[in-house]
């Protein structure tokens, strides 16, 4: 083999180019190390923390707060609290896909009527107030069809309550959320119209909503409830 010669004007040799290439070439990608880690991991504190926070708004739950003494004074401290956060997040995951199961639920039912695309407020409000959004929806279903015959005077009246004005006159409601929150209370006898039927189990249960009918309209509402998979007048 042939000695190498070096032709260039380079005051640097080619065996020291070359070596200088290869270090450039393999130089390692820098990773997080003392205080870049230590940020990295408080970001994630903050990320996890936001996620929780974001959780229970959808679940209509109290913010967790901050604990005063949860102040970052080591690295070690910050992994804990990072871990303390992503605890909470993966306790909270189950009821929050629960809850957009039921919601989705809803909306694919309702996807052919007026009251479409209300599956997140009915289950918001049923939630909340304790009854089942599969109930509220059926006794739509058997007092207007889903809203396709409700009260002319009110459109968001889809339950006939007060025989759409005819016996009593229920409140006019401005939105689906002020419609579907009365309705829920009446049910469990928390507005001043009427007692309510805070035990109620079944539609078996509701005698005198529908005076006369009470057979044949409990029949048609657990009908629908059975339609969407559900029983039971509480939330499920």
């Amino acid at each position: 083999m042939g000695a190498l010669v070096w032709t260039g004007t380079s005051s640097t040799s080619p065996e020291k180019q070359a070596a200088r290439h290869d270090t450039v070439a393999v130089a390692p990608v820098p990773v997080p190390h003392g205080t870049q880690l230590c940020a990295w991991t408080i970001g994630r504190v903050r990320a996890h923390r936001e996620t929780v926070w974001a959780m229970q708004q959808e679940l209509g739950r109290r913010r967790t707060p901050i604990s005063a003494t949860q102040k970052i004074r080591s690295c070690r401290y910050a992994r804990w609290v990072e871990g303390l956060w992503w605890r909470r997040q993966v306790a909270l995951r189950h009821d929050v896909q629960a809850r957009r199961d039921v919601a989705r639920r809803l909306d694919r039912f309702l996807a052919r009527y007026p009251m479409r695309r209300l599956g997140t407020i009915l289950e918001r409000v049923g939630r909340r107030e304790g009854v089942s959004p599969f109930f509220i929806v059926a006794v739509a279903g058997k007092e207007s069809s889903f809203g396709l015959a409700a009260c002319t005077a009110n459109p968001r009246n889809v339950w006939g309550l007060g025989a759409c004005g005819r016996a009593w006159t229920p409140p006019y409601f401005n939105t689906w959320e002020e419609a579907i929150t009365f309705f829920a209370r009446f049910v469990e006898g928390r507005t001043s119209v009427y007692h309510g039927w805070p035990n109620a189990q079944t539609p078996w249960d509701f005698h005198g909503y529908c005076a006369g009918c009470e057979t044949s309209w409990a029949a048609g509402v657990s009908r629908f409830m059975t339609m969407m998979g559900a029983q039971g007048v509480a939330y499920p």
